[in-house]
């Protein structure tokens, strides 16, 4: 998989504020949007293409599929953590856990 930090985690934002020594705050890129921008130096980072997908783009639903598709390849365990918004009920996330496990992931 291309581009993901750790394991199935995508990225959760592919630019970010460092606090630099002297109390400024530096902007950085995520790698992988930094090699997009210098091989496209007319593309906006404000902008980028549809299949630059953040952690937060993603639904639940997307998260668990993520794991539930890589499962079958991995020979020991993985762990996916799923972005849920403000609000998710104890009913949503009952709901999700039983369509993996019927879905045998």
């Amino acid at each position: 998989m291309v581009g993901v930090s750790t394991g199935l985690e995508p990225y959760f934002s592919f630019s970010y504020f460092r606090s630099g020594r002297l109390g400024k705050f530096i902007e950085v890129n995520a790698n992988i949007v930094q090699e997009y921008l210098d091989k496209h130096p007319e593309a906006d980072k404000d902008n980028l293409p549809s299949y630059f997908v953040s952690a937060m783009e993603l639904s639940p639903e997307a998260h668990a599929n993520t794991q539930c598709i890589i499962q079958r390849w991995v020979d020991s365990s993985i762990s996916k953590t799923v972005n849920a918004p403000a609000g998710y009920t104890v009913e949503q996330v009952h709901s999700h856990q039983n369509i993996r496990i019927i879905a045998e992931c």
